[in-house]
């Protein structure tokens, strides 16, 4: 049984992202949508991030009421985990990315070509 379907094109190598009832989907070009996860209804329709040419690779996450999706130019989109696009901040690494980020024992790990850093809360 199908409970919905999309049927305008897909993001091709980031994953999606279940947030509550929202479905975020990071588009290879750079296009962010989002989703009600349960009936495919447009929550955010697809909005252009500020890319200057670099795709995505890495599937988005989230973390404390905000989500993030990183392009190949190592930049990192965060947002508002909320029905409609407020951008937080841009934050750059400076180098390439193409690899998600893993998430272990309360850090982030972000692999880019050069370097390994590992990010975790202050306590």
């Amino acid at each position: 049984w199908i409970a919905w379907s999309q049927r305008h094109g897909s993001s091709i190598h980031p994953g999606y992202l279940i947030s509550g009832d929202r479905l975020y989907v990071c588009y290879d070009s750079g296009l962010l949508a989002c989703f009600d996860a349960k009936t495919g209804a447009e929550i955010i329709p697809k909005t252009r991030l500020n890319t200057k040419g670099g795709r995505f690779y890495a599937s988005p996450w989230a973390y404390n009421g905000r989500i993030f999706m990183l392009n190949e130019n190592g930049d990192t989109w965060v947002i508002e985990d909320a029905p409609e696009y407020r951008l937080v901040r841009k934050n750059s690494l400076g180098d390439v990315a193409w690899a998600t980020p893993a998430i272990a024992r309360g850090s982030l790990f972000i692999r880019t070509y050069a370097s390994l850093f590992r990010l975790q809360d202050r306590h």
